[in-house]
């Protein structure tokens, strides 16, 4: 998944706007699901203008990202299942046998 932040960002009174575009793909490539939002906080004038400029300036708050995140993967997962695609599984890497060290002792 990758999440795209911010195209847009309005501050107004007490309210922070700022929308975003989250990309799903899958590999194989069966599907890519485009999600455009927005999401908004709301919270003291010296709050909304820190928040705006972690925005604008760099890499957004890890709590918001995986809160917007996990709201949009849910939301995603949701679209695919009414559309009819299965749902996506974590590749595991294929289990390797485990080997023992030989032994050093030895009954007599």
């Amino acid at each position: 998944m990758q999440l795209n932040f911010p195209l847009n960002v309005t501050a107004t009174g007490n309210q922070l706007t700022a929308e975003f575009i989250a990309s799903v793909e899958s590999a194989p490539p069966v599907f890519s699901v485009k999600v455009k939002g927005k999401f908004s906080a709301v919270g003291d004038r010296s709050e909304l203008e820190e928040l705006s400029s972690k925005l604008l300036r760099g890499p957004p708050d890890p709590q918001l990202l995986q809160l917007v995140t996990s709201m949009v993967f849910f939301e995603v997962m949701l679209l695919l299942k009414e559309l009819g695609i299965p749902p996506m599984l974590p590749i595991t890497p294929p289990q390797q046998p485990s080997q023992q060290p030989p032994d050093t002792f030895r009954p007599l």
